[in-house]
């Protein structure tokens, strides 16, 4: 399982209940080339392939604050 150059991670973590204490799920945000970049992801990732996730959703965002600065060659 490698990262994918179209395909990264930019954020991440556990949500919580309403307590704040018992985590229900994970949001994961990713900057993609493209919705079929994220599905690809998705396919080869290990957690998804184990069954760990009772379900995904991947909806379309954009950046509104606190966009990271780019890293890697193309910066």
């Amino acid at each position: 399982f490698a990262p994918q150059p179209e395909c990264r991670g930019v954020a991440g973590g556990p949500l919580l209940d309403d307590a704040g204490e018992a985590m229900v799920g994970t949001l994961l945000v990713f900057e993609a080339t493209d919705r079929a970049a994220v599905d690809r992801f998705f396919e080869g990732d290990p957690y998804n392939r184990g069954g760990l996730f009772e379900g995904v959703e991947i909806w379309p965002w954009r950046w509104g604050l606190g966009r990271p600065e780019p890293s890697g060659p193309s910066s």
